[in-house]
């Protein structure tokens, strides 16, 4: 069954060393956020976002890989919206996750998935000390 985990088109098309660092950050601030949903909010934007970013650095980065990288995150959510319209999964899961997507535009080219990681988390900080 391990080899089902190489499938992974996430993994495939960023790469073993990138998937293996999303999954590193997303361990590193799950224990630093222990109990907040990593199934949407702060941790699937930081998620999309990195992803999307390294995603367009793998294809030669600048507007242009943004937004092939951002068409492939399209093409991704795809099934999740299907499975949306059929009552299968939470409605806008797929909507959220493109609008996360959409967030690599912010980054140049070359910014590491840990600092976007940082940044994304550190504005989630700033809001939620502006609610208390």
């Amino acid at each position: 069954m391990a080899y089902l985990n190489n499938l992974n088109p996430t993994k495939i098309a960023l790469g073993d060393k990138n998937f293996q660092t999303l999954a590193n950050l997303e361990g590193q601030y799950m224990s630093q956020y222990p109990g907040l949903s990593t199934s949407g909010g702060v941790f699937s934007d930081a998620r999309h976002a990195a992803a999307t970013s390294l995603m367009s650095d793998r294809l030669g980065g600048g507007i242009t890989g943004d937004i092939l990288a951002n068409i492939g995150g399209y093409a991704r959510e795809i099934p999740s919206g299907i499975s949306e319209l059929f009552g299968l999964t939470p409605q806008g899961e797929s909507l959220e996750d493109l609008a996360a997507n959409l967030k690599s535009f912010t980054y140049p080219t070359g910014t590491s998935a840990a600092n976007i990681y940082s940044d994304i988390f550190s504005k989630y900080n700033t809001q939620q000390q502006r609610f208390k």
